[in-house]
């Protein structure tokens, strides 16, 4: 199985690439000192196209890229929900969210509740 990818159309900014993220790139990031710089080094992999462009889209712009990469990592997702990590990852991201851009900051908050909204009820 090779790394899941997909082409996003976005009206008015072309195809936008989102690209599966790795457990051990996450993590990395959200341990780093510089989080800020690990996490923007992370999404660079993921997506492709810059922060400095996408933080000047629109909030219905934005959601359809988080669409987008909630679907391609939708397995780590689901196993953060398996293994009952899901609150840490959400107290790691709340903590790093300090140390983001607030249009950033926002669209993490995006991904948190809709990944809860989704696995709500899907105990073992």
């Amino acid at each position: 199985m090779s790394r899941k990818v997909k082409s996003i159309p976005i009206e008015g900014r072309g195809e936008v690439t989102v690209k599966e993220v790795t457990p051990w790139a996450v993590y990395t990031a959200f341990n780093s000192e510089d989080k800020k710089a690990e996490i923007v080094t992370l999404l660079a992999d993921a997506i492709d196209r810059p922060w400095d462009e996408i933080k000047t889209w629109y909030p219905s712009e934005q959601e359809v890229l988080l669409d987008g990469f909630m679907e391609v990592n939708k397995s780590f997702l689901s196993m953060a929900s398996k293994l009952k990590v899901e609150k840490l990852l959400g107290t790691i991201v709340t903590q790093t969210l300090n140390d983001l851009p607030d249009v950033f900051a926002s669209l993490f908050k995006q991904a948190m509740e809709k990944q809860r909204g989704a696995t709500a009820g899907a105990s073992s």
